[in-house]
């Protein structure tokens, strides 16, 4: 697995009971910059106090304590995918435009869910929960900075062609070669499948 962010964007993977926490978040607004910094503190403390693998409803509720206390200090706001890799399978929860996409026997499929108009931080609701089993296909998480400007389809064939780089700098690379420079903040999260 790898991941690449830049600018006010975060892409994190943090060792959890039997598995990663993954975090990607954007950052909106003018005080944009502050909230994926503050969504992460707030995940690295609820991995702390982690004993057991988190549930779907678990990772909802991490996103909805953190959109209570962004709320409340006027913090600014975020989109995030919040989620758990372990026990073969990826348990996420989506707020705002970021998106994770594979493949399936007839191309590109978004597994995101989730609602895409919301923020943390700007008053969410309840996140619904998805469950993805175990996948022979990679999976992208990114930002509306890598979706923007790279279709899914061109992103999972770019894959196999980062032989000896990390995926998710791959990508980020192509992006910014494509257009000349980054002009919106991007990142990525690539899981790779069990060889």
């Amino acid at each position: 697995m790898t991941g690449a962010a830049f600018a006010d964007d975060i892409a994190a993977c943090l060792p959890a009971p039997d598995g990663l926490v993954l975090l990607l978040a954007d950052g909106a607004g003018a005080r944009g910059c502050r909230a994926p910094r503050l969504l992460l503190g707030t995940v690295q403390r609820a991995v702390k106090a982690m004993e057991t693998p988190p549930t779907g409803h678990d990772l909802a509720a991490i996103l909805v304590a953190a959109d209570a206390a962004l709320h409340k200090a006027d913090d600014g706001s975020t989109t995030a995918i919040l989620g758990y890799l372990g026990g073969g399978r990826l348990t996420f929860v989506r707020v705002g435009d970021s998106e994770a996409w594979s493949r399936d026997e007839d191309g590109p499929v978004e597994i995101s869910g989730g609602e895409r108009n919301q923020r943390v931080g700007a008053g969410i609701t309840d996140p619904s929960p998805c469950v993805i089993g175990a996948s022979t296909d990679p999976i992208v998480i990114g930002s509306d900075g890598l979706w923007r400007y790279l279709w899914p389809e061109n992103a999972l064939a770019l894959l196999k062609l980062s032989q000896g780089r990390s995926p998710a700098a791959a990508l980020a690379s192509a992006v910014q070669s494509r257009w000349g420079q980054l002009t919106d903040d991007l990142s990525v999260i690539v899981i790779l499948p069990s060889p």
